[in-house]
């Protein structure tokens, strides 16, 4: 799975608390809608790669809906001790 860099995630965040943010994830959602009818409408090899894309805008609709609490989950996570030369 992919690991964003702190950076990343707060733009993520960012991102999805902004009115843009907000646009962009109505219009992921709506594809999400279009590729789910067009998945159970697939046949044969239709269904592989409709499950491919599916499953990238869900990958992209979480990233940016879980940012936020990844952003919490980090600030709260005890530090690790640095390593020992």
């Amino acid at each position: 799975m992919l690991q964003l860099r702190e950076e990343q995630v707060e733009f993520l965040a960012r991102l999805n608390k902004s009115p843009e943010g907000q646009a962009l994830l109505a219009i992921l959602n709506m594809l999400q809608g279009e590729l789910d009818a067009a998945l159970r409408k697939a046949r044969g090899e239709d269904i592989y790669r409709a499950q491919g894309a599916a499953e990238q805008v869900d990958v992209i609709i979480s990233m940016l809906t879980t940012a936020q609490l990844k952003l919490e989950r980090r600030a709260t996570a005890p530090r690790r001790p640095a390593a020992m030369a």
